[in-house]
């Protein structure tokens, strides 16, 4: 009896600890996210009949499991989802918070996640409402929190598109506010924050944005293109950067031209932790040959 009471004991206690093993080992599995971030280029010369199914191509070829685009118009979101198989997009006017004015759209595979929240701010002093803020034009930010149906994993993604130019305090003030939508988001999942920033990851806002001073409340992030490539200078303005669980493994500039930016793209492990102290910012190497940026 004794014996008996003793086995049911350790079967118990390995049990437990067999759960325990399987729970933290779903907890640190990494999912393979396939991301793009494209500024197609406001269609405002009449150009985008020419370009839209260039840009469509790009989009199919690369065939991203999300995709952060920047300047586009209405139509151009609906031409973009209708060229698109298997996506579900998210978009916001930036001059009425409907369909009026540029957008941060951000499209998903439908079939692999699921929408958990969404929202848009403005960059300016009243973030919540339809507002022109530190810029000429108003500026926002998009952001989605999405769960990968397969795993259950769950992760935000942020697309912003920055005033341009010499208005570098509207920049800093908009990393500022982006840095405290993120560490005030609603979960502590994981986090993307992509786009047309303006600015190099050199720059004060950027090393804001990426916590590289300890500034901000959340870890430091890192850009995936500078965790690939530290040697080697890359996309001036666009930029996907990474909370510190997310692992970029591949980055690449499609430099087909469809537009006045390349499509950049960034292959990710969400939930994968990575030693943030090692990235480095990219330093005064060669640059890569692409079109102009704005």
């Amino acid at each position: 009896m004794k014996k008996q009471t003793v086995f049911i004991v350790y079967s118990i206690l390995f049990f437990s600890a067999f759960l325990v093993t399987a729970a933290k080992a779903a907890e640190t599995q990494a999912i393979d996210v396939k991301t793009m971030s494209f500024n197609v280029r406001v269609d405002v010369t009449g150009s985008w009949g020419g370009r839209k199914n260039k840009v469509a191509k790009i989009m199919n070829d690369q065939n991203p499991d999300i995709i952060g685009v920047q300047e586009a118009l209405n139509h151009q979101v609906t031409d973009i989802q209708k060229s698109l198989r298997g996506y579900a997009n998210y978009a916001v006017g930036r001059n009425d918070g409907k369909t009026g004015g540029e957008s941060c759209a951000i499209f998903y595979k439908k079939d692999r996640f699921t929408l958990n929240d969404k929202g848009t701010f403005w960059f300016s002093d009243t973030p919540d409402k339809v507002s022109q803020g530190w810029d000429a034009w108003p500026r926002i930010c998009t952001w989605v929190h999405l769960t990968d149906k397969n795993t259950g994993k769950a992760f935000y993604v942020y697309n912003v598109h920055l005033a341009a130019f010499f208005a570098s305090g509207a920049r800093n003030k908009s990393a500022e506010l982006i840095a405290e939508r993120v560490a005030a988001r609603k979960t502590n999942d994981p986090f993307i924050v992509m786009g047309d920033f303006n600015m190099k990851t050199t720059s004060k806002g950027m090393r804001y944005l990426l916590n590289r001073e300890g500034k901000t409340p959340y870890a430091r992030m890192t850009d995936a293109w500078d965790t690939i490539y530290p040697d080697v200078r890359g996309p001036r303005y666009d930029h996907i950067t990474l909370s510190k669980e997310i692992r970029p493994t591949y980055v690449e500039l499609d430099k087909r031209k469809a537009s006045d930016h390349y499509a950049l793209i960034a292959n990710l492990q969400i939930s994968s932790p990575i030693d943030i102290s090692s990235p480095i910012a990219a330093g005064e190497a060669k640059e890569l040959e692409r079109p102009v940026q704005n």
